[in-house]
């Protein structure tokens, strides 16, 4: 009686782990890098993408040139906004523009120091 019952268990653990690996992936994550990084470290970001995906999320690679910082903010903002899988997060690989703010420590919730 208690065997069936382990068997029965495993088969039912077994089921449930190949349908959680067969569903869609409910959030994404976007991996932003130009084009020159992209084909000299093609084999490594591409290993990345199959990781993250292995992680159980749905990897969106982001191939392209920009010349500032809200071209990629309104891309992000794109992918954080679909339906399907919206990004939790991204990472940023090569020459990618980043916005640069100076005197911004009244807007972080940790440091609340006064400008002087």
């Amino acid at each position: 009686m208690i065997r069936n019952i382990a068997v029965e268990f495993a088969a039912c653990a077994l089921s449930m782990l190949a349908a959680c690996s067969c569903t869609d992936p409910a959030t994404g994550f976007a991996i932003v890098v130009d084009p020159q990084s992209y084909r000299e470290a093609k084999a490594e970001i591409d290993g990345y993408s199959d990781l993250v995906k292995g992680r159980g999320l749905y990897p969106y690679l982001i191939i392209d040139r920009w010349g500032h910082p809200d071209s990629i903010r309104s891309r992000l903002m794109q992918l954080a906004a679909d339906r399907r899988h919206p990004i939790e997060g991204c990472v940023l690989i090569g020459d990618i523009p980043v916005v640069m703010v100076r005197d911004a420590q009244h807007m972080t919730t940790a440091l609340k120091l006064a400008q002087f």
